[in-house]
């Protein structure tokens, strides 16, 4: 039989088996008797399969040995998580709705508000204008002349005087 040296990672290929197959579960004695490994406290022992009991083989029968396991399909995702981000996705769309209405409401108010600051001022004027009571309105007109004359060397000449 070929086995592999301590040096090699690989496994060696061995040659084909010939006659009867001996399983590892199963090995029989000198004596012809089908011997068993089982587990043990200190490890695993070679025990005469006749001497254990028909329940050691079928594990439905060993109590508390065998439990039924439940073979239907399950959801590819919680149940309850998906619940979770649902309600969290459906919170998030709620506030951006109601931000957004929120967003369009202060508009509306602001442009009424400004609207209607424009018409009470043009409303103010046209009862200025149309309310007159035959008030009357003095107007005075002043003049100041001055007159500044710049000659060479940084010297300039200012005269203020009266209306001409």
């Amino acid at each position: 039989m070929n086995t592999p040296t301590p040096t090699s990672t690989s496994l060696v290929p061995r040659p084909p088996l010939e006659g009867a197959v001996e399983l590892s579960a199963e090995r029989t004695a000198d004596s012809g008797v089908s011997m068993v490994w089982i587990q043990t406290a200190d490890g695993s022992a070679l025990v005469p399969r006749d001497s254990l009991p028909p329940e050691f083989f079928d594990p439905r029968l060993l109590p508390g040995g065998y439990q039924p396991r439940d073979l239907a399909p399950q959801p590819a995702a919680d149940p309850i998580a998906q619940r979770i981000a649902a309600g969290g996705i459906g919170l998030g769309a709620a506030g951006a709705g109601i931000g957004w209405g929120l967003g369009q409401a202060a508009a509306g108010i602001t442009a009424t508000g400004g609207g209607g600051l424009v018409l009470g001022a043009l409303l103010g004027l046209l009862f200025a204008r149309l309310g007159g009571s035959g008030t009357t309105v003095h107007t005075e007109h002043h003049e100041t002349h001055v007159t500044t004359h710049n000659r060479g060397l940084a010297r300039s000449i200012t005269t203020t005087g009266g209306p001409r």
